[in-house]
């Protein structure tokens, strides 16, 4: 079946077969314990020209490049919000460190096996500098489908981002010193100038400049003021004036990501409004990804394919260790997280888009091209495999909340818990909340003041076995919690009279106050939901409590 029959491809209908492929794929391949994005892309591939011609090269390149531009800078988004600034700075740089280790010894095993094999020296830079890039979205949907939590997945996602970081900026400039050495036309040091610092240096004013707009705009607005429509007016903003300006689209979001993250108190707020947003959006580009993959260029690309595969997962496996061991980075990181960044696509079919409209570089540009494409589909279906699989040995998947709950750590949960009435469940809850959180004797004192004063002046035991207690500290910081799960039950005088079975205290600072609020409202809602509670006080583990939180709402 040709869609073309009937003329051209309505871009709607296009977003909407690209959107329910996906889907279809990605249950397919969860039936099939495989990661959905595997499914994604190969429902992408299965619609797109080079499968059934449901979707024409024109459609997916043309009709659908705003979709896949606005997907990257999202992706981009996203992956620079897990950039911390003070974790930086408490490690010492050590997250930095590691990064551009990766990228430098991955693409310099890269260059140095495609030298022996083709004997250019040019082509096979090109192809080593590529090779630093990762897919921070595959990554990044892996690690959120597997709910991973731990020490590799708290080191990989910050390295996904930095590591790409770090490879856009060393591929500007060798690419530049390429240009300049071909061309004869101008010298390197301009050359270097114009195409590496001054269009990134565009690039990262474009997202500097939005984020201290954003910043000086959430001064202004009320707590209930909409913040997922201003913040994809703002993606599409620094999307379209970067992709305009023809500098990097992927940079601007970047910037915009680490700011937003790093220098907006508003940040929780932020990720709570893309969290259901998220799904969609990576389902879609995923999806239109596979429709760019010519599975056919596999057997052309021979020798040189194999060869690229093969020491980029070395020099990726060899970057990630000796960055990790000189850092003292966790055994399990410097083992595994080279096999979990396999993954490869966005930022690699872009770089090469620029080395295609370079003419300096057109006799090599045919077997990159088809290198890094073929690459990309190999990459793409067995990376997430592969990265999943790294998670499990690990022993890092189904460990994340819902964002719901995702302020409860697993040393958090108290099963068996017991107490006499609800003051002395509260007393020794506090107490536990300020050993899992370090804090001081004194915030112990004024949070358990706090909760007493709130408990008083109006019962915290809603319902359904469920009590939430809550106090509030000064200063500012995240939403901390700790949960107590007694078989007996305790009264909180609960509005409909039985006792509590499941007591849920938290702690807040006074900036998170509003969305303090909203996540209580979601936590009732959930405990709505007939039999939690009783799965709950039948859980064996924290890891078992986990599980059922997660899938509680």
């Amino acid at each position: 079946m040709n869609f073309l029959t009937f003329g051209p491809i309505d871009e709607i209908f296009a977003i909407s077969l690209l959107t329910i492929a996906g889907f279809v794929g990605g249950k397919l391949a969860r039936y099939l314990k495989l990661p959905a994005i595997t499914g994604n892309i190969l429902a992408g591939i299965l619609i797109g020209p080079y499968g059934l011609h449901l979707l024409s090269y024109q459609a997916i390149t043309i009709e659908l490049k705003p979709i896949a531009s606005f997907a990257l800078a999202f992706v981009s988004f996203s992956i620079a919000t897990h950039i911390d600034l003070e974790e930086i700075k408490e490690t010492r740089g050590r997250s930095l460190i590691m990064g551009v280790t990766d990228v430098l010894t991955s693409s310099v095993v890269v260059t140095t096996v495609l030298y022996f094999v083709t004997g250019s020296l040019t082509l096979s830079l090109l192809l080593g500098v590529i090779s630093g890039a990762t897919a921070p979205a595959t990554t990044l949907a892996v690690v959120k489908e597997t709910r991973a939590k731990g020490p590799l997945t708290q080191l990989l996602l910050p390295h996904v981002a930095i590591s790409d970081l770090t490879c856009v900026a060393f591929f500007g400039f060798v690419f530049a010193g390429i240009k300049g050495f071909q061309s004869r036309e101008i010298s390197l040091s301009e050359a270097l100038f114009h195409i590496a610092v001054f269009s990134s240096l565009i690039s990262i004013a474009i997202g500097l400049a939005t984020g201290i707009v954003l910043k000086s705009l959430f001064r202004r607005l009320d707590r209930e003021s909409p913040i997922l429509p201003i913040m994809l007016v703002s993606l599409l903003f620094v999307s379209g004036l970067s992709t305009f300006l023809h500098v990097s689209p992927l940079l601007s979001a970047m910037t915009l990501g680490f700011l937003i993250h790093n220098y907006l108190r508003q940040k929780e707020a932020v990720d709570q409004a893309f969290v259901t947003l998220e799904p969609i959006i990576y389902t879609a580009f995923f999806t239109l990804a596979g429709a760019h993959l010519k599975l056919s260029l596999l057997p052309s690309v021979g020798m040189v394919g194999g060869a690229y595969v093969l020491s980029r997962f070395t020099g990726k496996w060899l970057g990630t260790f000796l960055g990790g061991l000189a850092c003292r980075a966790p055994a399990v990181f410097r083992n595994l997280a080279g096999m979990a960044l396999l993954p490869q696509a966005g930022i690699a079919l872009g770089l090469i888009i620029l080395i295609q409209e370079e003419p300096c570089c057109s006799a090599y540009s045919p077997t990159i091209t088809a290198t890094i494409v073929a690459a990309v589909a190999v990459h793409e279906i067995i990376g997430p495999v592969l990265t999943g699989l790294s998670l499990k040995l690990a022993k890092e998947t189904e460990r994340d909340l819902h964002p719901v709950m995702g302020f409860l750590l697993p040393e958090g949960v108290r099963l068996n818990f017991s107490a006499s009435d609800k003051w002395e469940a509260i007393e020794k809850l506090v107490t536990h909340l300020s050993k899992v959180y370090d804090l001081s004797e004194e915030q112990r004192e004024a949070l358990l003041s706090s909760v007493v004063e709130r408990e008083k002046s109006m019962t915290t035991g809603i319902g359904h076995g469920l009590a939430i207690p809550h106090g509030v500290l000064e200063g500012s910081g995240p939403i901390m919690g700790v949960m107590g799960i007694s078989r007996e039950g305790i009264d909180f005088d609960a509005i409909d009279g039985n006792k509590a079975h499941i007591i849920l205290l938290t702690a807040v600072h006074g900036d998170q106050l509003a969305s303090h609020l909203q996540v209580l409202m979601k936590i009732s809602r959930m405990f709505s939901q007939e039999g939690l509670s009783q799965r709950l006080l039948r859980a064996g583990s924290p890891e078992e409590v986990y599980k059922i939180l997660y899938h509680g709402e």
